[in-house]
């Protein structure tokens, strides 16, 4: 009696192990398969490439949070990019065909010439207020009139248009002193009269051209 009870708690025994080895296994075999997933989501080679063709991307610029990746590329055509530490301006390129013999502008009133590429269209011209704008095509223009003061009540002078301009740097073209504020460039117009003034836009030509352009600016008055 006391060898049966013997022989049944054995087995007893012995399926009790058997079971805890199986779920055992269970338990790991699902442990290492869930592992496995993991590292392949995070350690999948790649490449990662962020496109930016202008406007504003704000947050954080191509951040990557984890994983390994085999490159990362990024492309800008233009536009200002944002990042979560600072901004950077990327300024667009604009190809103009600048080639062949240039042509000579003369003012409607004789007042300046100027010389630009002869493969550019006719300029159109067109009054703006007080404002008589040659308009060159690919955004380049010159102007010549008056800038009234409101603060002031009257037409400027050039020193008062530019005065509260914090960033601008002196340019001679014509034998005439002026100021470049950005793009753009103001002279003295008329000698004996210090609030008619010119203006030339650089438009979209690149900085080489628009120096050359102004090389060919004679002011007659």
């Amino acid at each position: 009696m006391k060898n049966k009870q013997r022989g049944s708690t054995g087995i007893i025994i012995a399926i009790i192990v058997a079971v805890i080895l199986i779920g055992a296994g269970f338990y790991f075999a699902n442990r290492n398969s869930s592992e496995v997933g993991t590292n392949e989501y995070n350690n999948t080679p790649g490449t990662t490439s962020n496109t930016n063709t202008g406007g504003n991307t704000g947050g954080t610029y191509n951040s990557n949070t984890g994983g390994n990746t085999g490159s990362t590329g990024n492309t800008n055509t233009g536009g200002t990019i944002k990042g979560g530490t600072g901004s950077t301006t990327v300024a667009a390129t604009t190809t103009i065909d600048v080639s062949g013999t240039w042509k000579t502008y003369t003012d409607r009133n004789n007042l300046f010439t100027v010389d630009y590429p002869g493969v550019w269209a006719a300029p159109k011209t067109v009054t703006l207020g007080d404002q008589y704008v040659v308009d060159f095509g690919n955004t380049v223009k010159v102007s010549t009139g008056t800038y009234y003061g409101q603060s002031i009540d009257k037409n400027m002078t050039l020193a008062q248009l530019v005065e509260n301009v914090k960033v601008k740097s002196t340019i001679t073209v014509s034998n005439r002193s002026g100021f470049r504020v950005g793009n753009t460039v103001y002279l003295p117009l008329k000698v004996n009269d210090p609030t008619q003034i010119m203006s030339i836009t650089r438009g979209n030509l690149d900085e080489a051209t628009f120096i050359k352009l102004l090389a060919t600016v004679k002011i007659k008055q």
